[in-house]
């Protein structure tokens, strides 16, 4: 028996949901009427999201569709084999064990607004079988993306075997220069000192974990429902870190190209920031 969905199964079932794929329709096509470097619109059922994003520098596609991957979710709503070949049949793939499910839509797609509210509705209902009711969310961000292709670049010979100690070097040196972005916790306010306000991800020996990345994407890869994140430059991040007693910082966790700093590493780095700017001021 064939596990492929109906190709009129998302129209079906959201035919009994014909108003929330109205307001779905709407919030959809508000997602491309501004020209800001990114929109995204988060939809929630219960403990299940999906993100469309658009970003003004994608090229050639105009819309990425993210679903939670199961390992996010409690077994109620985690997908069984014939429910991921559903995923799959509406184009949905993940990139490594670690990835949320994502697919890539043309532009020419972006225009069946009603079209996509029903696809969204049947990923909730009918593949994640959520019951809870829907949550919309439009975030709306024109603040500019830092991409890191110097470091990234040297984070991937680091990866290689027989690497070169000069290799390492240079990777510290990029981590130093470039700007990450970090994740807000949640629970945050407004009044909280951002030094304060960083995202824990974790506890090694009883101190702190954190998190960096080096571009919006691979931010959103880890952290895809939280909003707020802060920028700080390599100059800044390190010493930060070490003020705060990390005994890591992650960078770039869930992402294709990553790693881990440890407290000498993160020591190393401040102090090389530190002895530039002395060397700097005589």
């Amino acid at each position: 028996m064939s596990s492929k969905p109906p190709a009129d199964a998302p129209r079906d079932l959201a035919s009994a949901h014909e108003a929330t794929a109205q307001q779905l329709a709407a919030s959809v096509e508000e997602l491309f009427r501004g020209g800001e470097r990114a929109r995204r619109l988060v939809v929630r059922a219960g403990p299940v999201w999906q993100v469309l994003s658009t970003r003004r520098e994608a090229k050639g596609k105009g819309l990425r569709h993210a679903a939670t991957k199961s390992s996010r979710l409690p077994d109620s709503h985690k997908l069984d084999a014939t429910r991921a070949m559903g995923m799959r049949e509406l184009g949905f793939e993940k990139v490594g064990g670690h990835a949320d499910w994502f697919r890539d839509l043309e532009r020419a797609h972006v225009g069946a607004a009603l079209e996509l509210a029903r696809e969204l509705v049947y990923v909730a209902r009918g593949l994640y079988r959520a019951s809870e009711q829907l949550a919309l969310d439009l975030e709306i961000d024109d603040r500019e993306h830092p991409e890191n292709p110097e470091l990234l670049e040297a984070m991937r010979r680091i990866a290689k075997p027989g690497f070169a100690e000069a290799d390492r070097h240079a990777m510290y040196n990029a981590m130093a220069n470039a700007t990450f972005l970090v994740a807000v916790d949640p629970a945050a306010t407004a009044a909280t000192d951002p030094e304060d306000a960083l995202l824990r991800v974790g506890e090694l020996r009883a101190q702190p974990v954190f998190a960096a990345f080096t571009d919006f994407d691979a931010l959103r890869a880890f952290a895809p429902l939280e909003r707020e994140y802060l920028p700080f430059h390599g100059s800044e991040l390190f010493a930060l870190l070490e003020e705060k007693g990390a005994a890591s910082v992650l960078i770039n966790p869930e992402g294709s190209v990553g790693g881990e700093l440890y407290r000498h590493e993160i020591a190393a780095l401040a102090e090389g920031v530190r002895r530039f700017f002395r060397k700097r001021s005589n």
